[in-house]
Formats: C-alpha cells, sequence, structure tokens
C-alpha cells in the first residue's frame, strides 16, 4: 500500500484546482464571445478543445508523478495569476 505525504496531497490537490481554474477561464472567455453581437465560432470552438484538453490533462495526473504536479501548478498557475 503506498502512502503519501502531506506536502505531496497539497501539491496534487493544488494542481487539480489550478488546471480546474484554467478550465473555467476558458469558459468565462467563451461567455463573453457568446455575448457579443457577432460572437467568432471559430474561437469559440478553439476554447472548447482546449477546455476538453485540460480536463483529459487534469484526469491523467496522477499525485505520484511529481514533476507532472509541479509543471502543472507552474504552468497553469501563471495564467490563473496573470487573470486576477
Amino acid at each position: 500500500m503506498t502512502t503519501w505525504n502531506d506536502e505531496q496531497l497539497a501539491d496534487y490537490e493544488c494542481a487539480l484546482e489550478t488546471i480546474g481554474n484554467v478550465i473555467a477561464l476558458k469558459a468565462r472567455d467563451i461567455e463573453a464571445e457568446k455575448a457579443k453581437p457577432v460572437p467568432d465560432t471559430e474561437w469559440i470552438a478553439k476554447l472548447r478543445r482546449e477546455q476538453t484538453d485540460l480536463a483529459g490533462e487534469r484526469s491523467r495526473l496522477r499525485i505520484g508523478d511529481h514533476n507532472a504536479v509541479a509543471r502543472a501548478i507552474e504552468q497553469y498557475g501563471k495564467l490563473v495569476r496573470a487573470s486576477i
């Protein structure tokens, strides 16, 4: 049986939440585009594909893959912070 330490658990949860926040940012951008008088449907489709890719990445993330967890926090954390 594998056990995880508190830091691994916290980092994993942070990575999952950070990816989820980026998915939410994409949803915000989709809604903003849809609200325009003439929405760019190609842009909306691109944002939806990005959401799908992010959801897939989040579902493939494993607590034991420290490098992938750290990379997700770093990469997507920048996007979340930039949106504030």
